[in-house]
């Protein structure tokens, strides 16, 4: 797998857009999470995608303005992580 370094949250949101990514980051417990997520709507089964693109925006708010919303290729559901909590991106 390639290595994604440094990396803006706009260009991983391209990437997530477009493609499969795999994230590696920690999570409010404070455990380490990998996970294999896109936001490519033909990897997603058409009954979870969302029913407009507006469903996909994260609300902006001081507390979640870092959260990304993804699907998770392995659990099959909608995931969100924080951008500042990344460890590790790879395609």
């Amino acid at each position: 797998m390639e290595v994604v370094e440094k990396i803006t949250k706009e260009q991983l949101m391209e990437n997530l857009n477009n493609s499969e990514m795999v994230i590696t980051f920690t999570k409010k417990d404070g455990s380490e999470r990998v996970m294999r997520c896109t936001r490519a709507f033909d990897s997603i089964p058409e009954e979870k995608r969302p029913k407009t693109t507006n469903d996909l925006v994260e609300k902006s708010t001081p507390s979640n303005v870092d959260l990304i919303m993804v699907w998770d290729l392995d659990r099959e559901g909608w995931r969100s992580f924080d951008y500042r909590k990344i460890l590790n991106i790879s395609k």
